[in-house]
């Protein structure tokens, strides 16, 4: 396996960051997922999003944004596996949130993805957003805060 479970087998060609395509970033034609990184107190490294764009029956453009950066080009059976890699069995705060037209879903998106249901702040009971949700690590357990009690806190 390699980066997002993808298998050596299903990726067809990689490039570095000065093959990577920004200018198509703003178009419709892609699907995105990025990283949910809720810990406010912790420094992310690494990859915070991917663009995914379908070049061809049997081949879709992989591009990593972040600290890390770079591309692959996939067959379909790799865009599957970096779908149930990323989407599959997520947890209620989700490490990677997938941007779409929620009506129009790849068809690489695992059978048992379904956008997350919004989480409880714990301080103040506010119905927040898993991509909004801040979740500092104390005393070995993770507490829930909406931006503003998490405002309030510091």
């Amino acid at each position: 396996m390699t980066l997002f479970g993808i298998s050596e087998t299903n990726i067809i060609e990689t490039g570095d960051r000065e093959d990577m395509t920004i200018d198509s970033r703003g178009t419709d034609d892609h699907v995105s997922l990025s990283s949910n990184w809720t810990i406010p107190n912790l420094t992310m490294s690494g990859i915070e999003s991917v663009y995914i764009f379908k070049k061809g029956e049997n081949r879709y453009l992989v591009e990593c944004w972040g600290g890390m950066t770079g591309n692959y080009v996939v067959t379909r059976e790799g865009i599957e596996e970096l779908g149930t890699t990323l989407l599959s069995n997520q947890e209620p705060i989700p490490s990677w949130t997938i941007y779409s037209r929620p009506d129009e879903l790849p068809d690489w998106v695992p059978s048992d993805y379904h956008p997350p249901d919004p989480v409880e702040c714990d301080k103040c009971g506010t119905e927040v957003a898993v991509t909004t949700i801040l979740t500092p690590m104390t005393a070995e357990k993770y507490e829930k805060y909406c931006p503003d009690c998490w405002n309030d806190s510091l």
